[in-house]
């Protein structure tokens, strides 16, 4: 799964309508994008700590293997 992907079956929605979804309730792009992120970063923290794992060979931490 990619990091779109295990967002989009977490929060129920794609990062890209996330942001516009921000964006149309009226908060600043810095904001939207500063909430975007930490919710990413949320998710790569649970995978680091074992809760997801990614396909793609390029998303895996040096030294995964």
């Amino acid at each position: 799964m990619t990091i779109d992907e295990i967002f989009a079956e977490k929060y129920g929605i794609t990062p890209e309508g996330f942001y516009r979804q921000q964006l149309r309730k009226g908060a600043d792009a810095a904001t939207a994008l500063l909430h975007l992120n930490q919710k990413v970063d949320d998710i790569w923290e649970c995978e680091k700590n074992g809760g997801f794992y990614p396909v793609n060979e390029s998303d895996l931490p040096e030294g995964f293997i």
